[in-house]
């Protein structure tokens, strides 16, 4: 009975951890590529390969981010955007969640699934992944 309670409650931490990690890579990713802006005086056009070298080796990242929970060698999920601090994720959406990804957010209902329409659920997503 202890085990029928307990593995769901372990999921649906992991799955809140994912996105918290995320969320913080996204922010990461963010301010090196401000730095690199900063420094070179030009902003790129995508996060291609030659781009997350040049981050690396740089030093403006210690090194490539994973998208958590999809694992080694998801760099690629993330991507340059328009609005709040410049970068999504393909599977999570952005920080500011006015870009959804592919995943629902862990506890969410459906109404707050893979689109960009908003649905509604935006404050419940804050609240999920605010627990603690």
């Amino acid at each position: 009975v202890l085990a029928a309670i307990a593995i769901p409650n372990f999921k649906a931490a992991r799955e809140r951890a994912n996105w918290r990690a995320c969320y913080a890579n996204q922010k990461t990713i963010a301010g090196a590529v401000e730095m690199y802006n900063l420094d070179k005086n030009k902003r790129p056009s995508k996060l291609d390969p030659a781009f997350w070298e040049e981050l690396k080796t740089g030093g403006y990242l210690a090194s490539l981010p994973s998208d958590p929970g999809q694992g080694e060698g998801t760099t690629a999920n993330y991507y340059l955007v328009e609005t709040g601090n410049g970068i999504a994720c393909k599977m999570h959406g952005s920080v500011q969640q006015d870009i959804k990804g592919e995943l629902t957010p862990p506890g969410a209902p459906a109404d707050v699934g893979p689109s960009n329409s908003g649905g509604g659920g935006d404050g419940m997503l804050r609240g999920i992944l605010n627990k603690k």
